[in-house]
């Protein structure tokens, strides 16, 4: 026979032991949800890497754009800067053929 006092010690430490597998099961349960968590973050955290680096390809290929864009206007200045001189230089002529030819009209007269 196991005196009454030892039952109750051991239903008790049962009690205990019962109770202590129940607190596991549920923190097991809450680390299962919080590893499901971190496995979606990760995903996302993949997923905004992914939009980072197409973005990055973006922003070069609007940079070599407006590299090309100011060559361009570049070109565009070196080429009105060319036409005023030649400009300048037609239109000094057309004065010195004028004076020219206004000497020789004195000249004739």
């Amino acid at each position: 026979p196991v005196p009454n006092q030892l039952l109750d010690h051991l239903r008790l430490f049962s009690a205990q032991v019962v109770e202590a597998k129940e607190k596991m099961q549920r923190r097991l349960g809450l680390l299962d949800g919080g590893l499901r968590k971190l496995e979606v973050c990760g995903s996302h955290i993949a997923d905004l890497e992914a939009e980072l680096t197409i973005c990055a390809l973006k922003v070069d290929d609007v940079a070599a754009q407006c590299d090309d864009f100011r060559d361009d206007i570049k070109a565009m200045v070196s080429q009105m800067k060319d036409e005023k001189a030649t400009e300048a230089a037609e239109t000094q002529r057309a004065q010195e053929l004028q004076a020219a030819l206004a000497l020789q009209e004195q000249q004739c007269e």
